[in-house]
């Protein structure tokens, strides 16, 4: 086993049960061998899809490890989930996820995009995906002479 800190570890099991562990510099390499063997478990980071922001995704993540033998079930879970933009950091996207006690929280920023803005009465574009051109109204300075004069 390798400790997340690089230490090689060696650990005896007996009937599934971590009876001593060796090569940890640390008590926290023991206690992380004896989870390894009897219990391991694992935090998720992953993306959402994200609806009518500037960015198609989301970044997410658990804020507790999770039973390794239940990752799959957690993804298939995350999997399903589409956001509404905007969504921000440290936002609660699932509590308590599968009952396992963590809860799945956005790690990052996602506007409303510019489009949906206008869609929805911040301007005068009616249907999103449509895009009306008008002039651009520009004050123009008519100079006679050239720049050198």
């Amino acid at each position: 086993i390798v400790c997340p800190n690089g230490c090689e570890l060696e650990a005896e099991i007996v009937d599934g049960k971590c009876i001593s562990v060796s090569g940890n510099l640390c008590p926290k390499g023991a206690q992380y061998a004896a989870q390894e063997v009897e219990a391991p478990k694992r935090t998720i980071a992953s993306s959402v899809a994200v609806k009518n922001g500037v960015l198609p995704l989301v970044s997410v993540r658990l804020n507790r490890v999770v039973p390794k033998e239940k990752l799959f079930e957690v993804m298939a879970e995350i999997r399903k989930l589409s956001l509404n933009a905007p969504v921000h950091t440290g936002d609660l996207i699932v509590e308590n996820i599968l009952g396992l006690g963590s809860d799945l929280i956005a790690t990052k920023n996602v506007k409303i995009s510019w489009l949906t803005r206008k869609s929805i009465g911040f301007g005068n574009i009616k249907k999103r995906n449509t895009i009306l051109w008008r002039p651009l109204a520009l004050p123009f300075f008519f100079v006679s002479g050239s720049l050198w004069d």
